[in-house]
């Protein structure tokens, strides 16, 4: 039997379902997701598991307070005031302590150096949990903890989130968000608890819950990259992406035989081939929209002309044999011709693969495209004052 085909769009129907949140000194923030996730959000997120990224003090708190001595904390009383007891996995090694590159635990988020290793944490665990399980879905909470901590929790989901992947805030009315310090849910039954400062009690179930969910821009998507998924930094994951969106600048540089792609080396192609991708590249700075071409109505000539300048340090004479019938002005023989076709393609096969080896989506500007009209060709699509040629 086939299993149902998974839709992006029903994150609660993934069977695997993961709720990740940041906590400080306020774990509450856990059980007042979960019960919007659970009890106020239609169709219900129920998470098959829970995980906590915090310091060594809020995990302490977070232990104390959701889990408790033999289940008496508030996660497992939610869990039984709204009959989930079984169907959430949260214990001791779901709350995960935030390190240093050493491997030390961090007490409290205060230095650079903290900020940069509570960054580079948050990013491997979503990373790892994003590629662990195709058939699992993430809702990724910014609700606790320091700003900080939520702007890396959503940064790192931007990054390796996706399509079934949800971030949100959850909001909670007052006075349970400021004053009610032992508010951790809406009890099902009446439940009094105490306001600070005013001598008076409210109802839990009286307070009103809801839940923003914070749309993200999903850049891991369609990458093939291996520095983009792979491990790493997080400033070296950032840098990539943003490397890879940002200003479209082709630079090709004749002297050194070199292709930059903003502010990107490549990786050096074969003569044969620069000597191509430098003939598309000058026909379309030099003349604009008139660019195209095709094997099957141009010769070589503009081809061996960009080969001749680069003559300094390798010969020419064989493919100057090879396409003799070009430089005499003749018209080729089928088998020329064929020739030239086939080895046109097999030219714009290797650079793509080639650049998106190095660049994944990334090169995918600077790749020869088709276009034209009214006869369709190749040539790059690049506009002419991106192009630069030294």
């Amino acid at each position: 039997m086939n299993p149902i085909p998974l839709d992006s769009t029903r994150p609660h129907a993934y069977p695997q379902r993961i709720l990740i949140a940041t906590v400080g000194g306020s774990p509450a923030v856990l059980t007042e997701t979960l019960y919007v996730l659970t009890q106020v959000q239609n169709p219900a997120f129920v998470p098959t598991e829970v995980h906590l990224l915090t310091t060594t003090l809020g995990a302490e708190k977070a232990a104390a307070c959701l889990l408790g001595e033999n289940g008496s904390g508030q996660f497992h009383a939610f869990l039984h005031d709204y009959g989930l007891t079984g169907r959430i996995h949260f214990g001791a090694e779901c709350i995960h302590v935030l390190r240093n590159s050493a491997g030390i635990a961090l007490e409290d988020i205060r230095s650079v150096a903290d900020n940069e290793a509570a960054a580079d944490f948050i990013t491997e665990f979503i990373r790892r949990k994003a590629e662990g399980d195709k058939q699992c879905a993430l809702h990724v909470s910014l609700t606790g903890g320091r700003k900080t901590l939520g702007h890396y929790l959503a940064a790192a989901l931007s990054l390796h989130g996706r399509p079934q992947d949800r971030l949100s805030h959850t909001l909670v009315s007052e006075p349970y968000e400021t004053s009610v310090p032992d508010f951790y849910y809406p009890h099902p039954h009446d439940v009094w608890l105490e306001r600070r400062g005013a001598n008076s009690k409210v109802l839990s179930r009286e307070a009103t819950l809801t839940m923003a969910e914070i749309p993200f821009v999903r850049l891991r998507e369609g990458r093939a990259s291996r520095e983009f998924y792979g491990g790493g930094s997080f400033s070296e994951v950032v840098r990539h992406a943003q490397r890879s969106i940002g200003p479209v600048r082709l630079h090709v540089d004749l002297r050194a035989r070199q292709l930059v792609f903003g502010d990107t080396v490549a990786q050096k192609l074969s003569p044969k081939l620069f000597a191509f991708y430098c003939w598309l590249a000058r026909r379309r700075h030099e003349h604009g929209a008139h660019v195209w071409v095709h094997p099957a109505h141009d010769t070589p000539l503009g081809y061996l002309r960009e080969y001749a300048r680069l003559r300094d340090g390798f010969a020419t004479e064989a493919l100057e044999g090879k396409y003799a019938w070009a430089l005499q002005g003749s018209e080729p023989t089928p088998d020329q011709q064929e020739n030239w076709k086939n080895d046109f393609e097999q030219a714009v096969s290797k650079i793509k693969r080639q650049f998106i080896d190095q660049l994944g989506d990334a090169a995918t500007p600077y790749l020869v495209t088709r276009g034209g009209a009214p006869i369709s060709g190749y040539g790059l699509a690049l506009e002419p004052d991106q192009i630069r040629l030294s």
